[in-house]
């Protein structure tokens, strides 16, 4: 009796996703879905966002590091039109920069945009490796949803977290 041979799904095979996708799947969630928004420091002029970013960019760093040692890495996922439309977007930013009154304001806003392009590419490939990872992702969501309303309704009566930045 002959088998039929699998029809392609257009998903990667299981030999050629990453060697720890439940490691890099959970490296994903606790870093970019639980600790970046909670991520703050007194220590700097801007408490919140230069820290979040720099951690965000470390993280994807150690992500894509992850991803680019794998046997056979996928980067047809690029030819998709979100990340056209993304490097559009960054032409027109790094162009509009010629005209900028405040250069290094311009820098750093434009050094953002590839940040957000490699969040995406590995929110992309982290969502076509596993199924299931949407239903991870969402119930990350909902617990900083949960924890983030409870740490506003504590600062609104003054119970406590007075000193995070936002407590006016």
């Amino acid at each position: 009796m002959k088998r039929k041979p699998k029809k392609a799904t257009g998903r990667p095979a299981a030999a050629e996703k990453t060697p720890f996708p439940a490691l890099h799947q959970l490296l994903f969630l606790l870093s970019v879905g639980l600790i970046l928004p909670l991520l703050y420091t007194r220590d700097t002029v801007e408490p919140v966002l230069m820290p979040r970013f720099l951690a965000l960019s470390l993280a994807m760093m150690l992500m894509l590091g992850i991803y680019c040692f794998r046997p056979r890495p996928d980067y047809g996922v690029l030819r998709r039109m979100i990340f056209a439309a993304m490097l559009l977007y960054f032409t027109g930013s790094a162009l509009s920069l010629s005209v900028a009154l405040n250069l290094g304001e311009g820098l750093v806003d434009l050094l953002k945009l590839p940040l957000g392009m490699i969040l995406c590419f590995v929110t992309v490939q982290l969502l076509l490796e596993d199924e299931r990872f949407l239903a991870y992702l969402s119930a990350t969501v909902s617990t900083l949803v949960l924890i983030l309303s409870l740490i506003g309704l504590a600062q609104y009566f003054g119970l406590a977290f007075k000193e995070i930045p936002g407590n006016f």
